[in-house]
Order: structure tokens, then sequence, then C-alpha cells
């Protein structure tokens, strides 16, 4: 994420780079050159929390966090040209790779110096590419990159807050909006130019459908809404006992003809759901072993069947089924967009690739890990 390769002669080394890759990971367009380098499949964006990101950054801590015991990297990793990829920017992104990999159910990948110079690998990558477009004046302008942190500004509850919280992680507002542009110019390269000339035609979209129909099967799902009663660490057994009895005190009154979501309203206490009476989004389930509240969610026969009071880390749950979709095969029509999403994805990920390789052959690189 990136300034051009002249910036390091103004700008001190580990600055705001490592807290803004943190802050920004919800606009980190190279997050699709971190996938190509380290998973082959595109890194889920937005996962990455301030604190995780940011321990050992800003030249603070040598250590990779969740690498190896004793892996450490100098001050600086690499140099581009002029330009210095900082130690702190080098593991704020990586644990961004880290996160999503943990999240998605995988191993830990930050187990070994490999994983690091994959990143780092990706990181050159993308400030090359952002260097090309500034050189050749395709760098977004001042209004888009204005608009762009006006959306930060009012999804952080406004300016005070927003400029406090900035202040907190010591990311001055000019650092910032540097950081957007780089972002939302990569942006515009991937999803503009490139994206727009890669586009799958309708005969490669059907060919595609008709080749992988396994894996155009949507999976059954169900729709259920619930009551919940969280229960303190703090409780003891008795006042667990009487929650117990108070949910099927109410799946009593619900089994008698009372409204379930005046239920909800009266008792529940999921504030996410308690205002549309209880309901959850559709389920889908794979593998409800071991999960108490899909265990009792599969159980469930026929619509507005309610469960026993089923217990998870969240509390005491009373649940009712509201829908079922069976399993079915996807028409063409609904997995169209899909498909070209992955086609488009794919073809987007090798036109990166050949740039870069085109850029790296005539810029001058040093890895110092």
């Amino acid at each position: 994420m990136k300034r051009r390769t002249t910036a390091l002669r103004d700008q001190p080394l580990d600055d705001h780079r490592p807290r803004i890759v943190a802050l920004l990971n919800g606009l980190a367009i190279s997050t699709l050159l971190l996938s190509v380098a380290v998973c082959g499949e595109a890194v889920a964006q937005g996962v990455a929390p301030q604190a995780a990101a940011g321990q050992g950054a800003a030249g603070q801590g040598a250590a990779a966090p969740g690498g190896s015991p004793g892996l450490e990297f100098p001050e600086v990793v690499a140099r581009i040209d002029d330009y210095a990829i900082t130690r702190g920017e080098l593991l704020a992104h990586a644990e961004i790779v880290r996160l999503n990999a943990l999240q998605g159910g995988g191993a830990d990948p930050a187990g070994s110096l490999v994983f690091y110079r994959q990143v780092l690998d990706a990181l050159i990558g993308e400030r090359l590419m952002y260097a090309d477009l500034e050189r050749r004046g395709a760098v977004v302008g001042d209004a888009e990159v204005e608009r762009a942190f006006q959306a930060m500004v009012e999804q952080r509850g406004g300016r005070q807050k927003f400029e406090a919280a900035m202040q907190a992680q010591r990311i001055s507002l000019d650092a910032l909006r540097r950081q957007l542009r780089q972002n939302l110019t990569i942006e515009r390269l991937l999803t503009r130019d490139i994206a727009s000339q890669v586009r799958p035609a309708e005969q490669e979209l059907r060919q595609f459908y008709d080749s992988n129909l396994d894996r155009m099967w949507k999976p059954e799902r169900h729709r259920v809404r619930h009551i919940l009663k969280r229960v303190s660490v703090m409780v003891s057994e008795d006042g667990k006992e009487k929650i117990h009895a108070q949910l099927l005190a109410l799946r009593q009154q619900a089994a008698n003809g009372a409204d379930f979501a005046d239920l909800v309203a009266d008792h529940s206490e999921d504030a996410g759901s308690r205002e549309n009476g209880g309901e959850l989004p559709w389920i889908i389930i794979v593998e409800p072993q071991g999960d108490p509240f899909a265990e009792a969610v599969v159980g469930l026969a026929t619509v507005g069947q309610m469960s026993d009071v089923v217990e998870t880390p969240q509390g005491l749950h009373l649940i009712q089924l509201m829908g079922r979709e069976a399993a079915r095969l996807r028409t063409f029509d609904e997995a169209k967009a899909e498909i070209a999403g992955i086609l488009t994805t794919t073809r987007v990920k090798q036109q990166v690739l050949k740039r870069v390789a085109e850029l790296k052959s005539k810029a001058r690189i040093e890895i110092l890990i």
C-alpha cells in the first residue's frame, strides 16, 4: 500500500504506514496481489483488526507476529529503486493474510520465512504498479480521494470521533489521504482498465457452467428466529436453571398461541435480531456436528416447530424454524453472474502477474530478508 519511490526522501521510514494498512484493509487492493503470491485465491477484505495488524509495527518490534519464535526482520526489508519497504509494512500486510487464512478455517501460514517472502513479493508488485501508474499520470484525482475519505469519516461516526481515533493511533490525515489515493488508483486499474478487457463472453459462461455442474448446486438453507438469554460466566448453576426454565415457559406460551415475535421483543437479549422478531439471515449448515445451534436447526422438521432450550457460548436459545429450502441445482441464469466473477477474477490475476513481471524486469530490487 504504498507511496511512490521518490516520496521516501520526504517521509520517515516507519511513520504511519503499518497503522494505515490496518485502517484501510477494507480498501486494500493489495489483497489481490497477496492472494496471487500466497494463497492463489482472492483474500476476503476487511478482516484485519487494527490492534492485531499494528502490533510490532512502526519499528517497535522485529519479531513476526504469529510466526516462528525468533523470526526477526531488519528495519528495511526490501528496496525498489529509491523506495524502501519497511518491516512494519511487511508485518501489517502479513497479518491481513494470516487472519484471513485463520478465519477461513485454514492453517496459520505465518510459520516460516517463506511466507513473509511471498507477502513481500506481493508488496513489491503493488509498489511497482502504483509507481508505473503515477509515471503515466493515471493517479485518481483529489475529488475521488476526498469522497472516499468522507465515506470513512461517516462510517466511523463523524468527524470528531474519526479525528480522535486517528490521533490515538498517531495517523495523520495527510498520510491517510495519500494511502487512499494509492489504493483507489490501483483499484481503478483492476476494476476499470483490466477487468473491462477480460470479461468473458456468454458462450464462455455457458461452457464453464456445463463443465462444472458439481459447483452449481445451491445447498440446503434454513430460516429461523430465536430468543436469546445471555448467561454470564458468573451465573451459578441455579441461576442458569432459572433462565432455562424461563425459556421453557416462553416455549409453552408460543405453543399455546402467543406471537413468537412479541415474545422476542419482550424477552430476547440479542439486540441484533430483536427488532426483526428474532429472525436471523438464511443459514447454510454444512457440518452441524459439534455446533449446538446448527444441530438444533437441522433437527427441526416442520415450519413453526420450536427447539428445546439450546446452550451455546452466546447463552441459552429458543429456536423456531420459519422456512427451509432444499438443495438444488442452480439454473444457468442464476449462476451466470457468479461465473462471470470467477472467470474475470482469474483473468485479472493473470494480467496482474504479467504486468508485475514486466515491471520487475526494469526495476532495481533488493530483498533484505
